[in-house]
């Protein structure tokens, strides 16, 4: 397990808090990975974006007070070399596209196990991305 100092730092958002506080626990597991802050809603997350510096940002698509995909847009203006996640139920083709396109590294269904996020965070370590596809051993 790696050092806690040499983590990197996550920003979580979800509106749900059991799903939240579930998938911090697995993130948290991975032990190359700490999340440093929490939120359910997108004004929120763009205050904790500056406060906390996260190396990834993760995050569902349907928030509190705005759009996942706006949040994505304005977290790589404001962060260019942020990572990001995004978790959702939503993950039609087109959905993942657009993320993709707005600069998203990993896509992953929320029906998915603890283990396919943590083969997803393991992508993102190794600088590759992660698609719906690749996650259907769950």
């Amino acid at each position: 397990m790696a050092d806690r100092k040499e983590s990197r730092m996550v920003l979580l958002v979800d509106d749900h808090p059991g799903f939240r506080d579930g998938l911090k626990s697995v993130i948290n597991s991975h032990g190359q990975f700490l999340v440093v802050a929490e939120t359910a809603t997108v004004e929120e997350a763009l205050s904790l974006l500056e406060q906390c510096t996260p190396d990834l940002l993760v995050t569902d698509l349907r928030l509190a007070g705005g759009c996942g995909h706006e949040l994505v847009e304005e977290c790589l203006k404001r962060r260019p070399g942020l990572q990001v996640m995004v978790i959702s139920v939503n993950s039609h083709p087109e959905t993942v596209e657009r993320a993709v396109r707005n600069g998203v590294h990993a896509f992953v269904p929320k029906g998915v196990s603890g283990s396919c996020i943590l083969r997803a965070l393991d992508e993102l370590l190794e600088g590759r991305s992660f698609l719906p596809d690749q996650s259907q051993g769950n």
